[in-house]
């Protein structure tokens, strides 16, 4: 039997303490929860077309292409989304799944950074370390927007880095539908949440199962590592931010180093190693390195060969704990 998620009012978001939703460890609804931003007094199918139409927004078609890689997505102008999302939506239940063109991630604050003036982070999520992030270590857009159809959905998933999910929806309805971090393994063959048959399979593990039906002004969270999978049952303007507070900072630290500062660290080792012959025996070039420059090559070695033991130390560890989920 599918669980339904937690509803919460609106009021928590600026009375509830990040510790408090840290505690409940589920995915929780704040109803009304955005019914108070300028976004949700402006923005629609019309806003973004006359303001935004001419921007090059990234595009999914999970329907026809599956899961793509971001960088492997079709780029098209917003206007033409918009213009086939309106036409969608006339057609109703009659409409082709071909086209199910989603704006499913855009990370709209570098072409359309006005949007952010129209949003309002509630106080219970200001405890954020990721516009940190992005300034000062890594470019990390934390925020980001979906705009689909009713054909639009997304794949069951997780979020990269282990990060939590707050998303505020500002038209439409969608049903989320969640499994627990906990159980990570028996979600390889990636059931799908909205089939009877995959549930039913899941529950004979003992495996959870949550929904939360969200409604438009709502706002919905999902603690970090839970799988989920999303249908939109109208047509859907939602934003979604990533969030970790300082309670989840270790976890992210061991995801940041491993997918992002590692492969870059032994890149640079590999290319050291492939010209350490050089170093040694060319005697011009080692004529034209000063002996301080040596003497700061060798504490660079060592602190490379040190930084290289504890990214194989991370990695291990990383494994170790992904093998006990």
């Amino acid at each position: 039997m599918v669980r339904t998620a937690i509803e919460v009012d609106a009021c928590s978001l600026d009375s509830t303490s990040s510790e408090d939703v840290l505690a409940i460890d589920a995915p929780l609804v704040f109803k009304g929860g955005c019914v108070s931003w300028p976004a949700y007094r402006k923005w629609n199918l019309d806003y973004f077309k006359s303001n935004f139409g001419t921007i090059d927004v990234p595009v999914s078609r999970y329907n026809t292409k599956g899961q793509e890689a971001e960088s492997d997505r079709l780029h098209l102008r917003l206007e033409e989304i918009v213009n086939q999302l309106e036409a969608v939506e006339a057609q109703a239940q009659t409409a082709d799944e071909k086209l199910d063109s989603y704006i499913a991630g855009w990370h709209y604050s570098s072409s359309a950074p006005s949007l952010n003036d129209d949003i309002i982070i509630p106080k219970l999520f200001e405890n954020n370390l990721l516009p940190y992030v992005n300034d000062n270590i890594l470019k990390y857009d934390w925020r980001s927007l979906f705009i689909g159809s009713s054909l639009s959905h997304t794949p069951v998933h997780t979020d990269s880095f282990y990060v939590a999910v707050w998303i505020a929806l500002i038209r439409g309805e969608k049903v989320i539908r969640y499994v627990p971090s906990l159980y990570h393994s028996e979600m390889n063959e990636r059931p799908d949440l909205f089939s009877s048959a995959d549930v039913g399979k899941l529950e004979e593990k003992g495996v959870p199962v949550y929904e939360a039906f969200v409604e438009q002004g709502d706002i919905v969270y999902h603690p970090p590592g839970w799988w989920h999978q999303v249908r939109n049952t109208s047509y859907n303007v939602a934003v979604s931010f990533n969030y970790v507070p300082e309670e989840f900072y270790l976890p992210f630290e061991q995801q940041l180093l491993a997918k992002s500062v590692a492969p870059i660290l032994l890149r640079v080792l590999e290319l050291r190693q492939s010209l350490s012959k050089s170093f040694s025996t060319d005697a011009v070039t080692n004529s034209l390195l000063s002996s301080s420059y040596k003497q700061r090559s060798i504490k660079l070695e060592a602190l490379l060969d040190h930084m290289k033991q504890g990214i194989q130390d991370r990695r291990r560890s990383l494994d170790n704990s992904e093998n006990n989920l």
